[in-house]
C-alpha cells in the first residue's frame, strides 16, 4: 500500500487506499480476467517489439489439482 500511495501522488493518507482495496465490493473473477488479458497483451507487445519468441514458465503448484489421482502435482517428476 505504501508504494501505491507513494506513486499515486495522492495527498490522502495511505489508509484511505487500504480501505478502498479492502472494503470495496470486488468481483474477483472479473478482476482476474482483466489482469490475465492485460498480462497477455503485454506479452504480445513485448514479443512483437523484440521480434523473438518469449518463453514463459507458469508455476501452478499452489493451484488446486483435480487430477491428483493420475499422478499430477505429486512431485514424481
Amino acid at each position: 500500500m505504501t508504494d501505491i500511495h507513494h506513486w499515486s501522488f495522492h495527498p490522502d493518507h495511505r489508509t484511505t487506499f487500504r480501505h478502498f482495496f479492502t472494503k470495496s465490493p470486488w468481483n474477483e473473477e472479473r478482476l482476474l480476467e482483466k489482469l490475465q488479458a492485460w498480462i497477455l497483451c503485454r506479452v504480445e507487445r513485448l514479443t512483437k517489439r523484440k521480434k523473438q519468441p518469449l518463453f514463459l514458465s507458469i508455476d501452478d503448484t499452489i493451484c488446486q489439482s483435480f487430477m491428483w489421482h493420475k499422478g499430477y502435482h505429486v512431485g514424481l517428476f
